[in-house]
C-alpha cells in the first residue's frame, strides 16, 4: 500500500509503520468515552440483586478503584433484577 508524503511522493507504507496482524477484540468499546471491558457470567441463581450486591462490595474491596469509578455491568444487571422481580 503506497502512502503521500508532504512532498507528494508516493512510498510503501512499511517505510513508516509497521504492520501486523494479531488476535485481539473485534471491536474496542467506551463508555462516556472511557475504554470499556466486558465480562459475561451464567449465574446459577435467581437472586440477581443480591449477586450484584455481592459483586458490587468484592470489586470495590479488591479492585481499590477512586471512589466515583462506576461499574455500569452491575448497575444494568441491578436494573433489570428490580424490574424482575417487582
Amino acid at each position: 500500500m503506497l502512502i503521500a508524503t508532504p512532498t507528494g511522493a508516493q512510498i510503501p507504507i512499511g517505510q513508516v509503520a509497521k504492520i501486523s496482524f494479531s488476535n485481539g477484540p473485534a471491536m474496542i468499546r467506551d463508555e462516556d468515552g472511557q475504554l470499556t471491558g466486558y465480562v459475561y457470567i451464567d449465574l446459577n441463581t435467581k437472586d440477581y440483586g443480591g449477586f450484584v450486591k455481592e459483586a458490587t462490595h468484592l470489586l470495590r474491596q479488591k479492585l481499590k478503584l477512586p471512589a466515583a469509578t462506576p461499574i455500569p455491568g452491575l448497575a444494568n444487571m441491578s436494573s433489570r433484577s428490580e424490574r424482575k422481580s417487582g
